[in-house]
């Protein structure tokens, strides 16, 4: 096969797959090799499994070595893609990158590829993925021979028929493919070239050296192919003349019997093909052009002959116990209590010693928790427990005290009995003692309980029983108290940092506290009175009614004299306006006993008959006069109303008359 013939094969194949395009779709994937070509010019590829280190947030990194507190990553070239863990608590990394070189072509070299160094900052990165670009081929066949493909190095080194293959770029990336350092390759050497300024191919005619990183590729000598240019920052350099290809982003462009393009954030354009000349003259093919780099603010790039890497490293520290509160925990409360401890990487916390009712956890970020609910007497006290912090630099130990207290108890007046009570009043005070919210599994509160008036005033105590204490058969003088009620604790809960107080006020009693009974027609008087200030006291009758014939004066005064004889229920209020205390108040009970006559010095035989005076009805101006159908309609209602006293007026003149005959009778009998 002819060289042009091997040369447009080649072309047609396209860009080298190696790097291609390497902004990804989709999940992650690994990246691809060139392992072979044919003896046809056919570029082989062939997929390579993607190599995981595992690690864990305490652990290095196979790839990582100690060195005092640095910690050291370096990664070779292995053709795949690698991957740095963070460490956690690790914010900051300083990272060099180095490219690969470009290929040799007979006797004309490749260009160098970058060193970039750079710091990054990882607060918020997993993980980082490492592309470490490889060499082109650089074997014997590849630099002598006037026949041989020489193909590019691993993530986006272009290749070449003739001419040298370009160097691969090294670069870090996120998950999201962004590439955040890229160390460019070299361009390779174009064909028959020895040298920009040398003899060529056969030793007439020179081709064009590759370009470093960055830089582009030489023209070749005699009738000559231009050398590749440049990748930029932006876009890919341009291909030689003649039918040099450009490179695209990540990927130095292929060449035929120019150098490849180099890797890189955007690869360098292959060199020109050899310009067809007529024997015995003889033309040489360009060189490819480097790729470019990115380095971040504050970053360096220069170029180099090491060999490709990437090399990471961050500043570890043994780990370091923070102060913490003190622990305390209460009986039937979950409680928690949290340890921190720094260092780089994050230490992995431990802890002995602890409890039965405790529980530790280590939640990865350099503190633990201790939870547990302490249920039972036998729990309570000070006990200690250790916390040991470990990372790879180092291990410290802590000792920690936990203190159980007793359960928190709140105290609250339930009520009185009665409700609003008065001076002569025998009062019930009840409270509840229980433990405050949150607090299970324990037994109701026992101890006592203590009834206070004012800051120290004792009035009552009672045993808490159930969680309840009773102040009994209270009696307080009217007025406004502040009554405080205080718990003493017991063996499972301790005492309120502060009482329970509550205002009962205390009404004026009216006394006395019953009334005499009183009789008909008989005139009756009753002092009442509240031991208060009478001169501003009102008495009145708020329900019920008085017996006919008694009222009571503002003054509580009840007087007058009961005409009807009967039962009377009435409540009398007594109300002070200058005064904060509720209104006085009692029920009375007063029976009016109906009148009762006694006969002194008079014949038992004889009938009296007493006679009322008439009555005179009072004189009625003629217009005052009734209509004749009032004075019957009252007429009717005074005998309804007298009825009663004729008919036991009848029947007392009955009884006399008999009685009377019954002593004629005897008195006019024969005596035996």
């Amino acid at each position: 096969m002819s060289l042009a013939s091997m040369t447009t094969l080649f072309r047609r194949s396209g860009h080298d797959p190696v790097g291609g395009d390497s902004r990804r779709r989709g999940p992650r994937r690994p990246a691809t090799m060139a392992t072979a070509l044919s003896s046809a010019g056919v570029l082989c590829i062939a997929g390579v499994m993607p190599l995981t280190l595992s690690g864990t947030a305490h652990a290095l990194d196979n790839n990582c070595e100690p060195t005092g507190t640095t910690i050291t990553c370096t990664y070779g070239f292995t053709g795949e893609e690698q991957t740095f863990t963070v460490p956690d608590g690790v914010t900051s990394v300083e990272v060099t990158a180095i490219g690969g070189h470009g290929g040799k072509s007979y006797q004309a070299t490749g260009g160098q590829g970058a060193e970039v160094s750079a710091t990054l900052a990882v607060d918020d990165v997993p993980t980082l993925y490492v592309q470490v670009g490889g060499n082109a081929t650089t074997a014997a066949s590849c630099e002598n021979s006037t026949a041989v493909d020489c193909i590019g190095g691993f993530n986006g080194g272009g290749s070449s028929w003739g001419g040298g293959g370009g160097g691969g770029a090294s670069d870090i990336r996120t998950e999201e493919d962004i590439r955040l350092v890229v160390a460019a390759g070299g361009g390779g050497g174009g064909w028959f070239g020895i040298g920009q300024f040398g003899g060529g191919g056969f030793g007439q005619c020179v081709g064009g050296l590759g370009g470093g990183a960055g830089q582009p590729g030489g023209n070749g000598q005699c009738a000559v192919g231009t050398g590749g240019a440049a990748g930029t920052a932006t876009e890919g350099g341009g291909g030689g003349t003649p039918d040099g290809a450009d490179g695209t982003l990540g990927s130095g462009g292929a060449g035929g019997t120019g150098g490849g393009g180099g890797g890189g954030l955007y690869g360098g354009g292959s060199g020109g093909d050899q310009v067809p000349a007529i024997p015995p003259f003889r033309s040489s093919a360009g060189g490819g052009g480097g790729g470019s780099s990115l380095d971040p603010d504050g970053g360096s790039v220069a170029l180099t002959s090491a060999a490709p890497s990437v090399t990471i490293t961050y500043e570890a520290s043994a780990p370091v116990f923070a102060d913490t509160d003190p622990a305390v925990f209460t009986l039937g409360s979950e409680g928690e209590f949290t340890v921190s401890a720094s260092g780089v990487p994050t230490p992995a916390l431990t802890a002995q010693g602890l409890p039965s009712w405790a529980d530790f956890t280590d939640n990865g970020d350099g503190t633990g928790t201790v939870t547990g609910t302490p249920a039972g007497t036998d729990d309570l006290g000070t006990p200690t427990f250790t916390v040991t912090a470990e990372n790879s630099s180092g291990t410290v130990s802590k000792e920690f005290t936990l203190t159980v207290a007793k359960a928190p108890t709140n105290v609250t007046i339930t009520g009185t009995d009665p409700s609003h009570p008065s001076a002569t009043d025998k009062i019930t005070v009840t409270a509840d003692v229980r433990a405050q919210s949150g607090v299970s599994g324990l037994p109701a509160p026992t101890g006592t309980a203590t009834l206070t008036e004012g800051p120290g005033s004792v009035l009552a105590q009672a045993d808490v029983s159930d969680g309840k204490a009773v102040f009994r058969d209270l009696q307080l003088p009217a007025g406004t108290y502040l009554l405080g009620v205080h718990y003493s604790g017991d063996a499972v809960y301790s005492v309120p940092t502060r009482g329970v107080s509550f205002r009962l006020d205390v009404a004026p009693s009216i006394t006395p506290l019953t009334l005499q009974d009183a009789t008909q027609y008989v005139p009756y008087t009753a002092q009442l009175t509240t031991g208060d200030d009478t001169d501003n006291t009102d008495f009145a009758v708020t329900d019920g009614t008085l017996p006919a014939g008694l009222e009571l004066t503002p003054a509580g005064l009840i007087s007058g004299t009961p005409t009807t004889a009967g039962t009377a229920d009435f409540t009398v209020t007594a109300t002070n306006d200058e005064s904060d205390l509720p209104p006085a108040t009692r029920t009375y009970h007063l029976t009016v006993s109906p009148v009762s006559c006694t006969t002194t010095g008079l014949d038992p035989h004889a009938v009296h008959i007493v006679k009322a005076p008439p009555q005179r009805r009072p004189h009625r101006h003629p217009r005052q006069r009734r209509h004749p159908r009032q004075e019957r309609q009252r007429h009717h209602q005074r005998r309804r109303r007298q009825r009663p006293h004729l008919r036991r007026n009848r029947q007392r003149q009955n009884h006399h008359r008999r009685r009377q005959r019954h002593h004629r009778r005897r008195a006019t009998a024969p005596t035996p």
